[in-house]
């Protein structure tokens, strides 16, 4: 796993591509070799998968008219893309430090050499979710009574961060240590948590209070 085949290039070069919409998932063979490659482990062997979409879908480079086929690989945290029926990795520059999904209308951003999804954007504050997933090996049962472990990649729950002085901070899933992170307003956060039954683990409503905080 611990072998990424990365490119680093010119922005012409990267998006050499970006006149086909490539849907890499009809090359299964070539999906099947990456997949050995990158993970040391054959596609059919472990269920899940490491991707936040499977499928390769139009991402637009913010702030210019390129776009490429991409997926977010969520367990190594990059962007891969497709060049020449090879799959590559975007380099984590910050000439391609955002990017917009345009069939999801999702849009990531790279921070502190890491992707995160930006879900909301106000005046003040902006608020961003990262996905997790984990890799559990293959486990051979110990006994005639258990079944084997299949390798799998398993989804963790997403974290919430936001931006105050510049530093990229956790939002806590509990309403007391969310609305400590803004002292000034810290009671009537809570309150408005409390009241409209906020739960601080989806994006809507992590989009909603970061709205009531922003205004």
């Amino acid at each position: 796993m611990k072998k990424l085949i990365t490119i680093i290039c010119l922005l012409p070069t990267i998006f050499a591509v970006a006149q086909t919409d490539l849907n890499f998932s009809g090359n299964k063979v070539l999906e099947d070799m990456w997949f050995k490659t990158v993970f040391n482990q054959n596609i059919a062997d472990v269920e899940g998968t490491p991707y936040y979409e499977k499928n390769f879908q139009p991402a637009k480079l913010t702030g210019t008219n390129e776009t490429l086929s991409a997926r977010y690989n969520v367990y190594h945290d990059n962007l891969e893309f497709i060049k020449d029926e090879k799959i590559m990795v975007v380099p984590k520059e910050e000439v391609y430090r955002s990017f917009h999904f345009m069939l999801t209308d999702e849009k990531i951003d790279l921070i502190n050499d890491s992707y995160y999804f930006h879900i909301f954007q106000g005046k003040n504050y902006q608020a961003y979710r990262k996905p997790k997933i984990k890799f559990q090996k293959y486990k051979k049962a110990t006994s005639g009574y258990v079944d084997d472990t299949p390798a799998k990649f398993l989804k963790l729950p997403d974290t919430y961060y936001t931006l105050i002085s510049d530093k990229l901070v956790e939002l806590p899933s509990n309403p007391k240590a969310f609305a400590s992170l803004f002292p000034a307003r810290k009671d009537e956060i809570q309150k408005f948590i409390k009241t409209n039954n906020i739960k601080l683990t989806t994006d809507a409503d992590i989009k909603r209070v970061m709205r009531f905080i922003d205004n």
